[in-house]
Formats: C-alpha cells, structure tokens, sequence
C-alpha cells in the first residue's frame, strides 16, 4: 500500500514538474531560512556568555538630556569607578577600560599598526573571565608602563608565550613590559583587547573632573543585589559628587 502511494506522488511530481520545482525550492529556502534565523539568534544570545560572572556585570552608559533631546552613551566621567567602589556596599568591582586608537608597535625594525589597545584597570580579570597562561595576572596592571597581551600577539612579536619580562616599545618612545599573557579573547564578547596596558600609566585616569566622560565603566554587582534597584540610586551620587563642579561651572 505505502509502495503505491509512493509511486503515484512521484508520478504527480513527474508530470508537473514546474509546479514540484516550484515547491521543492520553497521549502529549501524555507529551511535554509529558518537555520540561518535560528543560528543567529544563538550566536547573539552566546555572546559575553564565556564570563563566569557574567550574570552579575553590569555597564554604566551616560543618559544626557538637553534642549529635549534625550541621548544615551557608553561612556563615564573618570572618578565614578572609585566613587561607586566607595559609597556603595553593593558593588563588588569595577573596572575602567580607555580606548586611545590605535599604536605603532616595534618589531625589529619594523613598526607594526595595532588597534585593539586598552587602557585597563587590574581590575579587569577579577571581574572578567580571561584565562592566563603566563604571570601573575591579578597583579599584572598595578605598575605604571605594564602591558598584558593575548597569546596571539606573543607569538606575532616574540614566536612565544613565555614572554614575561620582555619589554614592548609603543609609537618609538613608550617602554611597556609585559607582565603576563591570557587566552585569546572569544569573537563573541562585546569588546576586545590584544594589548591591556595598564590604567596607572594614563594621566587622565585621576582626574577627578565629573563633566569629561572618556572612560567605559563596568560593575560587578554583588551576588543577589538587584540592579534596578541599585540603579535608582545612581541619580544621586551624580548630584553629590558632580552637583559641586557644576555650581562652580555655572558660576564662572
């Protein structure tokens, strides 16, 4: 019985065959169409997944209203990092990433262009998941002019992951030395980073100035803290801190 049906449908398909191709090439795109869907709405809900805390990190955007215009960016005024860290119990961590563009890197006598430069707290691998393979990683960015790079770029500048102590030469003036090498970084992570040089080496890191915002700030929320209610406090720790600097601006 089943044989019989088979051989009459392929018969139908045989004798219209505008019609059958017509339809096989629906549902193949049909198909193709819902897998490339479905893919991409597993590749944008994996991403920062790697993050062990990720559940508990938060970033800190600038929500600006002027003129009835209302903007939102990713940016912080440098001091907002310490002052969360300080006045709220909350808080677990925060970290400070800056992004400077991109920096000539030495190479024998060759100088090579690199963009995927930050400007990072120590914090950062405390509060994110990027795995060492060499140095002390915890310490790694406390000291002014270090550098943590991606095993990608020790191999690229030194056909080695044992590089801890080398020295880095940036833009033929700047002496960086390297103080430990993590895993490359996963493509599927909001930011990325080859080279984290360290924040104590950044001028601008301590400035205490609340109108001049240069700096991502992410926080590391304490385990069951809610963030939307930690949020509503936020509003006023800008008028403390920030509320003097504009009385003065106003008032010049």
């Amino acid at each position: 019985m089943i044989k019989n049906y088979i051989r009459s449908a392929f018969r139908s398909l045989q004798k219209n065959k505008a019609f059958t191709a017509i339809n096989v090439l629906g549902l193949a795109l049909g198909i193709t169409t819902c897998l490339l869907i479905v893919f991409y709405v597993f590749d944008e809900l994996g991403y920062d997944r790697f993050n062990k805390k990720a559940d508990r990190i938060y970033r800190v955007n600038n929500d600006i209203k002027f003129g009835g215009t209302a903007s939102s960016y990713a940016v912080s005024p440098p001091p907002l990092a310490a002052a969360l860290k300080n006045n709220y119990p909350e808080v677990e961590n925060v970290v400070r990433f800056r992004q400077r563009g991109g920096l000539s890197v030495k190479k024998g006598n060759q100088n090579l262009q690199e963009y995927n430069v930050l400007f990072s707290d120590p914090s950062v691998f405390d509060i994110f998941t990027l795995p060492a393979i060499e140095g002390d990683i915890s310490k790694a960015l406390v000291e002014p002019n270090t550098v943590v790079i991606t095993e990608s770029m020790a191999k690229k500048y030194f056909n080695s992951t044992h590089v801890v102590g080398r020295v880095f030469t940036f833009n033929d003036s700047l002496q960086y030395k390297i103080t430990g090498v993590i895993r490359d970084m996963p493509k599927q992570s909001h930011f990325t980073a080859d080279f984290f040089l360290s924040m104590s080496s950044l001028p601008e890191s301590r400035d205490n100035v609340w109108f001049s915002s240069n700096f991502q700030t992410y926080v590391l929320l304490r385990p069951g803290v809610d963030y939307k209610q930690f949020d509503k406090k936020l509003p006023e720790l800008l008028r403390r801190y920030a509320g003097p600097q504009l009385e003065d601006i106003i008032h010049i």
